[in-house]
Formats: structure tokens, sequence, C-alpha cells
């Protein structure tokens, strides 16, 4: 995944460009950060690095968003997935999918 920096804006799902093209958005709300994971989940090569605050269920825990993850992870050995939070009590506690994707993934 491209390093992109999102802050609070607004944005379209069709005005987001391609990885690789270096650009800004602001996003101002939840599924506004939902499509923009989502369409850059979409369009990772060989990483995907995360850094949230406790996983935000709205953004993160959906079929769509793991599916992405999980076909970049099984696409290569060294694909690499990275997701740094500062409270997975919330996400451990409703048993979010990505850590159930990731207690999959590392039994494999």
């Amino acid at each position: 995944m491209t390093k992109k920096e999102v802050q609070a804006g607004n944005i379209k799902p069709e005005e987001m460009k391609s990885a690789g093209e270096e650009t800004e958005k602001h996003l101002s709300t939840a599924e506004e950060n939902r499509t923009a994971a989502l369409t850059l989940a979409s369009q990772a090569k060989h990483s995907i690095d995360i850094f949230t605050q406790d996983m935000d269920a709205v953004i993160y825990d959906n079929q769509e968003f793991e599916r992405y993850v999980f076909e970049l992870a099984k696409k290569h050995p060294t694909t690499r997935i990275r997701i740094l939070t500062q409270d997975s009590s919330t996400a451990i506690r409703n048993g979010h999918s990505l850590i159930r994707l990731a207690q999959k993934l590392t039994s494999s």
C-alpha cells in the first residue's frame, strides 16, 4: 500500500486515485474512511500498514476488507500486513474479523 495521508474532509470512491499517485484525501465520516480503506486495501500489492486507535469496526470489521487482506496475505510468503492499535480490547471482546483472520493465517 502506498503511503497516503488521510485527514478529515470529503471524498467519493470514484475520486480515489490509483496507488502510486501522490495525493492527499480529506475524509470526515466513518463511511468515507471505510470507503478509502477498502479502496486502498484493494490496491495493495505487497503490504498493508494500519495504525488505528481501536481497530474501528465500522472501517475495518467487514467481509470486504477482510477478503482484501486475506487475498493479499495469500499472494506471496513475503507479503507484510501490520496493524498497530492503541487499544484492541473492544475488538477482541467483539470478535473482530481481522483478529480471527490473523489467527487463521498464522496457524495455516
